[in-house]
């Protein structure tokens, strides 16, 4: 009865569709709760809650409680689970009641006994050891424990998944990146309003690219942080910087896999936005600068480029949306309402947006979309005249001295990848 009252609400007030379809997946997730006997009708109410919650991702992606919605449902799928945990709380509007659900997630597998017996044949090691890392950072374990599970990760590797979350120290009190980004969007909000009272999302990205370009002029090399890498994970500062150690790493091992491009692009691609995105707030790049594989990074995106690459164009190009006849790439949709991507999509984007299952379906044009907008952004990150440049004599990317420098700086602190480990087990 009350599922055909707000269905019937939603269609004779859609003034309020949102609160209607948030609706819809509640009830749908009560009767999957209180179904302990009948799994099928479990399974069922358990679809049809993932299916109104994502319509409700879909029109309130920066709300983080809708993502929390989506981790609980996702059991007892590891990853899906963490992916969407760490939406709930790094979104634009983060759901900080995620941070004990997450626990759920994390403490059989940071208890080893338990692990054994929730966690047997159904995942690949490599997967639980990727979650197991995320929870060591998360809770502040020992540092042993997580270089133990980094090295491990690192050498199983076969596909890309990211830490930007543990980069964002998973939206804690004590989390400083979040709130440089809060800060700079509120810097620039401010100045954009006084001068034209508001001012499109356009408008005000255009802003921080300003400040950004004029505050690179003059970098230091530095990483906020990189001493810490020694000190354990007890605080903030640790967590991320053992986070970009460890993420860089990674995206290191995926720039190496020259012969498989079409499928290491989706990671490039998100990988390469972060990284523009990091670079338009000063005080966030200083913090993952040295770690980021910069010269194999050139490599790569030299791989993309051939002979009929029309790369004046896009350099100079707007946003390259609908290329190739496509809108939104799979991955949009996964980093959409994060606090660091709003800088990163122009108005409207998500506009017009397929749903469902249509969301990951590639057609060959797909990886000419990817390749573009992978140049499109190097060629943003190459205005800043800082970590890469584009030659266009030779037609190509090549890692600055400055980039050789942070690269230089990053050795030094190295603890990923050492046979002598600099930390040991009593920290």
């Amino acid at each position: 009865m009350a599922f055909a009252n707000i269905t019937q609400l939603l269609e004779s007030v859609p003034d309020y569709k949102e609160t209607w379809i948030e609706c819809l997946g509640d009830l749908a997730r009560y009767r999957m709760a209180i179904e302990e006997v009948d799994m099928y009708n479990r399974r069922r109410y358990t679809s049809i809650a993932r299916y109104w919650y994502a319509k409700a991702a879909n029109l309130n992606p920066d709300v983080g409680r809708i993502q929390h919605h989506l981790a609980v449902l996702a059991r007892p799928d590891l990853l899906k689970q963490l992916f969407y945990y760490s939406k709930a709380l790094i979104g634009v509007q983060p759901f900080t009641k995620a941070r004990d659900s997450i626990l759920l997630l994390f403490r059989p597998l940071l208890d080893p006994a338990k692990a054994a017996i929730k966690y047997p044949e159904y995942y690949s090691r490599t997967l639980t050891v990727f979650v197991e890392a995320h929870g060591v950072l998360f809770t502040r374990k020992d540092a042993p424990t997580f270089l133990r599970l980094a090295e491990e990760f690192l050498s199983e590797l076969d596909k890309h998944a990211g830490l930007v979350a543990a980069i964002f120290d998973y939206g804690h009190d004590g989390a400083e990146i979040p709130s440089m980004f809060d800060q700079a969007s509120g810097r620039v909000e401010s100045r954009v309003r006084d001068r034209d009272e508001g001012g499109s999302i356009q408008t005000r990205t255009l802003e921080i690219m300003e400040q950004a370009y004029e505050s690179w002029q003059n970098p230091s090399c530095v990483q906020v942080g990189i001493e810490h890498r020694t000190a354990g994970i007890s605080s903030s500062k640790q967590v991320v910087s053992m986070a970009s150690h460890l993420s860089f790493a990674t995206l290191d091992v995926i720039l190496g896999g020259l012969k498989d491009i079409e499928n290491t692009l989706p990671s490039v691609h998100v990988s390469l936005a972060f990284l523009w995105c990091m670079a338009m707030v000063l005080e966030a790049m200083s913090r993952i600068q040295a770690d980021v594989p910069w010269k194999r990074l050139a490599t790569y995106l030299n791989k993309l480029i051939k002979t009929d690459t029309d790369m004046v164009g896009i350099e100079n190009g707007e946003f390259p949306a609908r290329e190739s006849g496509l809108r939104q790439l799979p991955e949009d949709f996964l980093i959409h309402g994060l606090s660091w991507s709003r800088i990163y999509y122009p108005p409207g984007f998500f506009s017009d947006m397929a749903e469902g299952d249509e969301r990951s379906i590639e057609p060959p044009s797909v990886t000419v979309a990817r390749t573009k907008r992978c140049l499109w952004l190097a060629s943003k990150i190459a205005k800043f005249n800082c970590w890469l440049l584009y030659d266009v004599e030779t037609h190509g990317f090549y890692a600055t001295q400055f980039a050789d420098e942070l690269t230089a700086l990053s050795q030094r602190y190295q603890i990923i990848g050492r046979t002598d480990s600099i930390i040991t087990s009593s920290i």
